[in-house]
């Protein structure tokens, strides 16, 4: 069936077009775009004063269903949408029950293939029942095809639960949207607080509701480096400061992803296509395989290439190079050979021309032999991937960019493979210390088993792991050293460069309540007044209370 939509102002953004243009459809498929087209036995739709745009989606309704069918359906919802001109929506998770476990998201997708007449996009709760107090299982949620996480119409009060739950779903690339409104402000008012509010007797909300919840989560959304949207901006100085977030460039690591992809996503869009297909083979696999192995990697490296990621797929993944060129020569069908895969200046060159063939004496059945090993990796590693997410959103005290602490406690019941592939996202997910391999989380292993506090490592890259007494620290920040102050007691001294104060009183009779870390005490009758306070050096000592001479590094 052939159709011309004739006259209307096409605008698409994308193609950077907005004129009046006539557009061809042929069984479905737009065929052309052009000023003027004529064509025979043609349906002809007269656009004139009509907008003509690809389909709308709206990333934020309320669809009602389950449990307020009285107000809206899936199917009444996305009918109006349809007649919108919204070809997809995403729904919010303030139903009843509310969406915050895979049964009720499995409800709208499947209630939604029979009666919608738009694409639905469920979006799911991040705290259980809406009430801020504890994380759903968002991982559990995104499987079952949730494409965000939100209490959309309360607002997350929490500081650390947003943190977690921003940290949770970075692990698997999710986005946060977020209700900024600190309801201790806004305190049930109705209209913006002004002097039009107060003339009229109506209680009023003042920005800063809006805007401390919108300064606090960009600040956690740095620290997390997750995708945060805010949504329903109201106020002025919350898009300056969004604007500000954008420009200093948080999220980089998302945005180098999408930029990766897009020259494949922008010829996908020109063709028409839903999937992306590589070329990528079983020799291709195998070599991958190989140079994991070589590398170091644990489960997860040797997992491979996946042959699905997203719109990414890999259809030739597990046929060999050779059967695919003995395809091609059947069919008299050239192809071209990069010549710098000839060359043996990179490991993967050298893999495939020299250790491969060796390998393919002993099995000539070996690249598949490495792709059908990668396939079971992954098939195990997607199951250990639940169950270390859940373990390490409960080892966090703190993370930033290049630095993450984790509670020393739960490691010591935990079991060595787990210990493994924590440690092996916790880094993953930092973006500082990417660079260690499989050998240096075997070396952190024996650091948290048997290392003293006070111990170390030092990987390479700068990065460094400190056993302290109940944290493990992983950072790549350049260690800062404590040059000579001199304390005067009484008195007080200031280390502006390592950000802390040393403070010394003179007490007559010893407290309780020390805890010889953050403060304790000297006997000024041996130690003086005139106190110098340095690093700690090889060959120090003191005299504990009670004990004879004591090194500082057994100490410690």
């Amino acid at each position: 069936m052939k159709i011309i939509i004739k006259n209307g102002r096409l605008i698409s953004p994308y193609q950077n077009i907005d004129q009046t243009m006539d557009i061809l459809i042929v069984d479905g498929i737009i065929e052309k775009i052009a000023p003027k087209i004529d064509v025979s036995n043609a349906k002809i739709i007269d656009a004139t004063r009509y907008i003509v745009a690809p389909g709308l989606i709206d990333m934020h309704t309320h669809l009602r269903e389950p449990g307020k069918e009285d107000a809206e359906t899936i199917q009444t919802g996305t009918k109006a949408a349809a007649a919108g001109g919204f070809t997809q929506i995403a729904c919010m998770a303030n139903t009843n029950p509310v969406n915050d476990n895979s049964g009720i998201t499995r409800f709208i997708i499947e209630r939604a293939k029979k009666e919608a007449f738009v694409t639905v996009h469920p979006i799911a709760a991040i705290s259980i029942g809406l009430k801020g107090e504890q994380i759903t299982e968002m991982q559990d949620l995104k499987e079952a095809g949730a494409v965000a996480f939100s209490d959309d119409g309360n607002c997350i009060a929490n500081s650390q639960l947003m943190r977690q739950a921003m940290e949770y779903a970075k692990m698997f690339n999710a986005t946060i949207i977020d209700h900024c409104e600190d309801k201790n402000l806004s305190n049930g008012g109705c209209m913006n607080e002004s002097y039009y509010s107060s003339i009229m007797g109506l209680r009023g909300i003042p920005n800063e509701s809006e805007e401390i919840i919108v300064a606090r989560d960009i600040a956690l959304a740095k620290l997390t480096n997750c995708h945060v949207h805010i949504a329903h901006v109201s106020s002025k100085e919350s898009v300056k400061l969004i604007r500000y977030a954008k420009k200093e460039g948080i999220n980089k690591q998302e945005a180098a992803r999408q930029l990766r992809y897009r020259t494949y996503e922008e010829t996908a869009y020109n063709l028409k296509a839903s999937k992306i297909a590589l070329g990528h083979n079983a020799d291709d696999q195998a070599e991958t395989v190989l140079i994991r192995l070589i590398r170091g990697s644990g489960p997860t490296g040797l997992g491979g290439i996946p042959p699905v990621r997203g719109s990414i797929i890999r259809p030739l993944i597990e046929i060999e190079r050779k059967e695919i060129e003995k395809f091609l020569d059947e069919r008299k069908i050239d192809f071209i050979i990069d010549s710098s895969n000839l060359k043996r200046d990179y490991i993967r060159n050298k893999i495939r021309l020299s250790v491969l063939p060796i390998l393919k004496d002993m099995n000539p059945d070996i690249s598949r032999t490495l792709s059908k090993t990668a396939t079971i990796f992954r098939g195990e590693e997607r199951y250990f991937e639940i169950i270390v997410t859940k373990t390490l959103m409960k080892l966090f005290s703190r993370k930033t960019n290049d630095q993450v602490e984790l509670f020393l406690t739960p490691f010591e019941i935990m079991d060595k493979p787990i210990m493994r592939r924590v440690l092996r996202k916790a880094i993953d997910e930092t973006k500082g210390l990417r660079g260690i391999n499989f050998t240096h989380i075997e070396d952190i292993i024996e650091l948290i088993k048997k290392g003293k506090p006070g111990d170390r490592l030092y990987l390479p890259k700068g990065i460094r792991v400190i056993k302290e007494y109940s944290l493990l620290v992983l950072t790549s920040k350049p260690p800062q050293k404590l040059g000579t102050l001199t304390l005067q007691v009484p008195g007080e001294v200031v280390s502006r460069e390592n950000n802390f104060v040393i403070k010394a009183h003179v007490l007559n009779h010893a407290f309780n309540h020390v805890d010889g870390k953050s403060s304790i005490f000297l006997d000024l009758d041996k130690t003086g007044t005139n106190l110098i306070v340095r690093s700690r050096q090889s060959g120090d000592f003191f005299y504990p209370m009670g004990f004879g001479k004591k090194n500082f590094r057994i100490i410690l």
